[in-house]
């Protein structure tokens, strides 16, 4: 029997199954596209160790030393993920310049565990980044660091407290389990009514990187600890003495077989995997690690290595799999491939920081390793070679431009989408309109903030393209577009062919957000009588056929509504696809309702595509959707308007 080791048998069953959701999830997102809920197995099962090893400490040493805590923490967590920031830097120059920009500062952000704060200002949503940050998965060590920060601090004091007013070791040690206990309980409260209060399905990134309202699984964890802790009470034994060892395993088969399946059901677009789903997994994830504990108590079977190994190497895994994922999908284009060639270079690279380097960090002597070091030339080269990634890292992170081509382009829109608003001030707005195009068309026009520059292409008025005839004059002044980064793509080119048009679009907008402007406009008596949507994109749980609905219903009588369908080349969600058939089902029972099938032009410049949804990158897209759309448009217009 294993009774007070902080070495539990069976707790690498729980890291192991977190990681290969969160595996599976990147690599094979199909899979398990609700496979993200391994970071939360992660936070519960940290918040339970940490917890634990304290409440071990202060019983078995009667003291706790919150520097040599700090300590522990700090080699456990940094050393790994500098020498991952510093190899996988290099390998970012191997892909397009889109996958670098801003690299330098996600590299400081995640060395100065503030990824979650970098990400939540960066606006950028944690699943639909078409160029993804090389490391916004180590928005999870933000979350992790602070809770050793503060619970380290909070551990400290509290046992301060309670050592002067006891010198009963064992008193102590109930009184701190005890106010932790509460402490915990009331912490995951105040965190999950802070998550229901603030989630927004707009925006669920938000949710999702804040600690206050992602912080309940380590409370979940620490409150755990308590009950059931690394080191056992004498009553626990002797319970769990008597226990059948069949009965912890069946409960350890049957949790890990749910976790398995939330992973299959949930998904991060559907507002139920953040107000229930994720609280579930810490909850059912606290039940697995009780069950652990209780199958190390009862049974003398040891682990097997490989359990071992896994585990052991989880952290380093985690930390390298999503930089070689990022590298290796852009060159493989087959998923199975590029996923089990993931696989095997991030658990191959992983050992040999594990085994190879990081025992360095800990003052560990390695003989195997120390006779290569006494060699000059080895050490010198090694010396050598972290010499130029050093240089060759700051080289990237500061040369790198600030925003993608994307982002310009975005930008660029919106600041088309300004010049519109400010024509509608009259003469002083014309006037200033004037202004305004000539700096946007000045070539010396360059924004170190967002990295703008002039486009020829973008700025030029009055491009002319045989497709661009309007067939109706009723259109001529009276288009509404609202949509999200697809179409702000193109707002330049649809301002200047569709005369009077009013472009309405912004990046990551869901249907939600576009029925809200929808309405204000209708409310305030500025929507025009065609109203064009072109939403689809950014994905919220299949709520979008609610939505479509809506304003079907709401179009005033004597209006028109075209339906862009949506489409990613690469990410063909099933959410986006019923979008799609949602809208073709309208456009045939509604008259004025016309469906615009971007999908089929798009097609046909699929190569230009390279993000698989935007605009930018390609010569023709631009022209392709404002063609097809004025196409739509004078369909719509030959189709009678709602009655």
């Amino acid at each position: 029997m294993n009774k007070n080791n902080s070495k539990i048998k069976w707790f690498s069953l729980i890291r192991i199954l977190g990681l290969i959701l969160v595996l599976f999830y990147h690599f094979f997102k199909n899979v398990l596209p609700g496979g993200f809920i391994g970071v939360d197995i992660f936070f519960v099962f940290s918040g339970y160790l940490i917890t634990s090893l304290v409440v071990k400490e202060i019983g078995e040493k009667g003291s706790f030393s919150l520097l040599d805590f700090y300590r522990r923490r700090f080699l456990r967590i940094f050393p790994p993920l500098l020498i991952m920031v510093l190899f996988t830097l290099p390998l970012s120059m191997l892909l397009p310049s889109d996958y670098r920009a801003n690299i330098g500062n996600q590299a400081m952000a995640a060395l100065g565990f503030v990824t979650n704060l970098f990400e939540i200002r960066s606006g950028s949503s944690y699943e639909s980044q078409f160029f993804p940050h090389f490391y916004v998965h180590t928005w999870t060590l933000s979350l992790e660091f602070l809770f050793y920060l503060l619970g380290g601090f909070f551990f400290f004091i509290l046992y301060k407290i309670i050592k002067k007013r006891s010198k009963n070791k064992l008193s102590d040690e109930n009184q701190f389990k005890l106010i932790i206990m509460l402490v915990s309980l009331i912490g995951a409260i105040i965190s999950i009514v802070i998550l229901e209060l603030k989630f927004n399905l707009a925006n669920p990134s938000v949710t999702y990187y804040s600690a206050s309202s992602h912080f309940y699984p380590f409370f979940i964890g620490s409150l755990t600890a308590t009950l059931c802790g690394i080191k056992l009470t004498r009553s626990q034994q002797r319970i769990f003495a008597k226990k059948n060892k069949s009965i912890p395993i069946i409960f350890m088969f049957v949790l890990s077989v749910v976790l398995v399946i939330m992973a299959r059901l949930l998904t991060f677009d559907n507002p139920l995997t953040f107000r229930i789903g994720l609280i579930a997994t810490s909850l059912v994830t606290a039940l697995l690690i009780v069950n652990a504990r209780i199958l190390s108590a009862v049974t003398t079977a040891k682990e097997p290595k490989v359990l071992g190994f896994l585990a052991d190497i989880s952290y380093s895994m985690y930390l390298w799999h999503w930089p070689l994922w990022i590298v290796i999908s852009y060159f493989i284009k087959n998923e199975l491939a590029a996923g089990l060639l993931s696989l095997v270079l991030t658990t191959v690279i992983s050992a040999i920081v594990y085994y190879g380097i990081e025992p360095w960090f800990h003052g560990k002597n390695l003989e195997h390793l120390n006779k290569y070091w006494q060699d000059k030339r080895i050490r010198y080269g090694v010396i050598g070679v972290l010499a130029i990634l050093l240089i060759g890292d700051i080289t990237i992170g500061t040369t790198a431009k600030p925003i993608s081509d994307l982002e310009t382009s975005v930008y660029n829109g919106e600041l088309v989408q300004t010049s519109n608003k400010i024509k509608e001030l009259g003469t002083a707005g014309i006037q200033m309109d004037t202004i305004f195009n000539s700096i946007y068309a000045s070539s010396d026009f360059n924004s170190p903030l967002t990295g703008l520059v002039s486009d020829e292409e973008i700025v030029e008025k009055n491009i002319k393209y045989a497709d661009y005839t309007i067939a109706s004059s009723d259109i001529r002044g009276g288009v509404t577009l609202i949509g999200d980064s697809v179409m702000l793509g193109a707002a330049q080119e649809l301002s200047d062919t569709i005369p009077g048009a009013v472009v309405d679009a912004k990046v990551s907008r869901n249907y939600q957000a576009g029925y809200e402007v929808f309405e204000n406009l209708l409310n305030t008596g500025k929507l025009g009588k065609y109203v064009v949507i072109g939403l689809g994109t950014n994905p919220m749980g299949g709520a979008e056929g609610d939505y479509i609905n809506s304003i079907i219903q709401d179009l005033p009588n004597g209006s028109r509504l075209v339906f862009i369908v949506p489409y990613n080349a690469k990410n063909p969600t099933d959410t986006l696809m019923n979008t799609q058939e949602f809208i073709r089902d309208a456009a045939k029972k509604y008259d004025f309702v016309t469906a615009y099938e971007w999908p089929t032009d798009a097609q046909n410049y699929v190569s230009e595509l390279e993000d698989g949804v935007h605009l930018i990158y390609g010569k023709n897209l631009k022209r392709v959707y404002t063609s097809g759309l004025i196409k739509a448009l004078n369909s719509a217009a030959s189709k009678p308007a709602k009655k």
